[in-house]
């Protein structure tokens, strides 16, 4: 024997539990009688409650231009850093180590994708595990990033594009050559 309800399924094997069935279905019909006299009530109110959603899309960073420190002759005797300004594009030796730029340079630049009108954040850093960025020689460490943003922060409407500058730290021992450093970019909502 079966017994439908519209909450659960009772299945009844023998006429023991027929008794318990009917004592279950007893006790959830007045627990639900006792809702409805409450319910029912001069005083009480039952009242819908609303719950809303909104779903964001994913947020993306694409690569639209390397960032590129271009042509340097090495110090002469100490290390020396190469600032790559992420507002202009210049590049400019810092300090007295005799190091100078040739030229090819270029601020790196990312596309940052996601629903607009969400705040984001942003972070550009040398590396996520370290004080410095990787970079294939020992000779050279990526030791600081900056991004080019707005007066007052980020800009809220995403599809925006950002520049990306550094500092490069240069060995007077650096052999000729071309190098490759990496470093993080990171945008998420808030």
């Amino acid at each position: 024997m079966r017994m439908w309800t519209r909450f659960f399924q009772v299945v009844v094997r023998n006429s023991s539990e027929c008794l318990t069935v009917m004592q279950s279905t007893f006790v959830f019909g007045a627990i639900l009688l006792t809702f409805v006299a409450l319910a029912t009530r001069a005083n009480s109110v039952v009242l819908p409650g609303t719950a809303n959603v909104s779903i964001s899309g994913p947020i993306s960073i694409t690569e639209t231009a390397n960032l590129d420190f271009g042509a340097i002759v090495p110090p002469t005797l100490i290390p020396q850093i190469f600032e790559l300004d992420a507002n202009t594009g210049s590049i400019t030796p810092l300090g007295v180590g005799g190091g100078q730029t040739a030229g090819g340079h270029q601020r790196g630049e990312f596309d940052i994708d996601g629903d607009d009108g969400r705040d984001y954040f942003l972070i550009v850093a040398p590396s996520v595990s370290g004080p410095t960025g990787t970079c294939d020689t020992s000779e050279l460490d990526l030791i600081s990033m900056e991004a080019n943003l707005p007066p007052g922060g980020l800009p809220r409407v995403l599809d925006e594009s950002i520049f990306v500058g550094g500092s490069l730290l240069v060995n007077a021992t650096t052999p000729p050559g071309n190098y490759t450093c990496q470093y993080q970019v990171l945008a998420d909502y808030i």
